[in-house]
């Protein structure tokens, strides 16, 4: 049994493709993910591959072919991390009773450096909802996120356009 640990980068067409299910099931390896990055508009994986040296080289071929770019290496690939990577997220935010009067938009574009865009809102005095836009680097955009949550606002992701 062979292992081999590869580095796969995927292009935004390619992100909601169930590509490494196809791995263990399409070819008789045993795909590992060791660490993973993934959004709407690209995503990264760590992977240790195991089994027949043959049929790691096809699995590796295969997502090759689908536009894959794969980096392969031994352990040392562990190592590496993927460089900071700007992104834009679309989220639907509702917002309990108290949080509708507080400015938590305001203060995640300053507090986490990231950019807010307000595509579409309902506030009252009572409740509200908003779709909003976040733009910035993937771990401030998490942090911001995870703020908001905090706070007991829903936060659901959107996907296609907001504003059509």
């Amino acid at each position: 049994m062979t292992k081999k640990y590869v580095l796969l980068t995927f292009p935004e067409r390619l992100i909601k493709e169930p590509i490494i299910y196809k791995l263990g099931k399409d070819f008789e390896i045993i795909p590992n993910i060791f660490k993973a990055k993934v959004s709407h508009t690209e995503g990264w994986i760590i992977l240790k591959l195991e089994g027949e040296k043959a049929e790691i080289k096809k699995a590796i071929d295969y997502l090759k072919n689908q536009g894959v770019i794969v980096e392969e290496g031994g352990e040392e690939i562990l190592k590496k991390e993927k460089g900071k990577k700007i992104s834009v997220v679309k989220i639907h935010l509702t917002f309990p009773d108290m949080e509708t009067r507080k400015p938590v938009i305001h203060e995640i574009g300053k507090k986490y450096n990231i950019i807010t865009n307000i595509r579409r809102a309902d506030m009252t005095e009572k409740a509200g909802w908003m779709d909003l836009e976040m733009s910035g680097e993937d771990s401030d955009i998490d942090k911001a996120i995870d703020y908001l949550k905090e706070r007991d606002i829903k936060v659901n992701p959107i996907e296609g356009d907001i504003v059509e």
